[in-house]
């Protein structure tokens, strides 16, 4: 009874937010959201990508993503049950590819997820929402998540030599970087270990919750060239930061010549791809997705 209250109280110290979700455009990204994921309510008290947030900022990022996606259009406006294919990547297997999504188990970690499949598994997901702040682009990534299976170490061993020693987080990454810089985000804003929306006290009031969580992600971004920012996020340059040949110890040098023509031959693809949104399918996910 406390938390109804609780929740009440929220959606009337709220209710301007409350009503532009109520009344979101037919056919708009919001009312999109509003219809296919109805526990976006639930987040009046429920945390979004960061434990932080207030009720306000997390409607506020919710709705600013929608009026981003709706203006960027194809492909990141897709339905919560809708996928696009967008590139192949054949550098490391055959049946590898980037997919753009939104899966619903990955809802509080952004409102669209880039994965990298082999076949028809999903191996790694970076989770990401879009915000216009002060005029610029921003990019907040809210989760990393791989596939769980007895195959992973291998198959993660396997990946990593085919992707000239990138693990397929920093690989995945790297090519989400490529997606933001296209799109014209200027700044990425990882979520640092203590603001995950599972360090809130939203769940670590709860009876038995016991975090799922066993990616360090202070260690990831700081690797990644990130280093801490305001609101318990890890601030990432667009792009990355290239070394020098004179930095790189001899021996490696080869390794990182063709790290780089990999990583430009899959830019140049995903260029292309996001340059010609009219050959862009959106494809719906089988019913037990939605």
């Amino acid at each position: 009874m406390r938390l109804a209250f609780k929740h009440a109280g929220l959606g009337i110290l709220n209710w301007r937010t409350m009503w532009r979700l109520w009344q979101a455009p037919v056919g708009t990204p919001l009312a999109a959201v509003v219809r296919w994921r109805p526990e976006i309510w639930g987040m009046l008290q429920a945390p979004f990508i960061s434990a932080w947030w207030t009720a306000e900022e997390r409607f506020a990022r919710i709705i600013d993503h929608c009026e981003v996606v709706g203006s960027l259009g194809r492909p990141f406006d897709l339905l919560p049950n809708e996928f696009v294919d967008l590139i192949e990547i054949p550098e490391i297997d055959a049946e590898a590819r980037i997919k753009l999504d939104s899966p619903r188990w990955l809802l509080r970690d952004g409102l669209l997820v880039i994965s990298l499949w082999l076949g028809g598994d999903r191996i790694y997901s970076v989770a990401f929402l879009l915000s216009k702040e002060d005029g610029r682009l921003i990019a907040y990534v809210g989760g990393i998540q791989g596939r769980r299976s007895a195959k992973s170490l291998e198959l993660n061993r396997v990946l990593t030599k085919a992707a000239n020693a990138m693990r397929p987080p920093d690989f995945l990454v790297e090519i989400f970087r490529s997606l933001c810089e296209e799109i014209g985000v200027e700044q990425i804003r990882g979520v640092s270990d203590q603001n995950r929306h599972q360090r809130s006290a939203y769940f670590q009031q709860r009876a038995g919750f016991a975090d799922p969580v066993r990616f360090d992600y202070d260690s990831f971004w700081r690797e990644r060239g990130g280093l801490p920012g305001a609101g318990g996020f890890f601030v990432l340059p667009v792009p990355a930061a290239q070394r020098s040949e004179a930095d790189i110890p001899a021996r490696k040098r080869a390794l990182y010549r063709r790290r780089r023509e990999m990583m430009d031959a899959i830019r140049e693809r995903l260029r292309a791809r996001l340059n010609a949104p009219e050959t862009i399918i959106l494809q719906e996910h089988e019913p037990r997705w939605i």
